[in-house]
């Protein structure tokens, strides 16, 4: 394979996770984000990819405990979303 043909590949990734959401006794909820820690650190919901052979539901539920330390958790709301990244590689000058 060609340097041009490999830049050109296209590599599909299934990413899951789930937005934990605390209620407490007043109703007011608190959301959990985790601390990536990377030389970036950064703030995401729970997240991470899929196994083969997991569904979407496995990989959220799995990622979730991975993450947070806990499952204790219910489901309340099941979203999907899809989103597309094209990333061209450049060459370095």
């Amino acid at each position: 394979m060609s340097k041009e043909q490999d830049a050109n590949r296209h590599y599909d990734e299934v990413s899951c996770g789930g937005v934990p959401v605390f209620f407490h006794a007043n109703k007011k909820p608190d959301y959990l984000l985790v601390l990536h820690n990377t030389p970036h650190k950064y703030w995401a919901f729970p997240k991470g990819r899929q196994n083969e052979g997991e569904t979407y539901k496995q990989t959220a539920i799995r990622e979730i405990s991975e993450e947070t330390g806990t499952n204790n958790f219910k489901i309340i709301k099941r979203l999907i979303s899809d989103s597309i990244y094209i990333i061209k590689r450049c060459k370095r000058t």
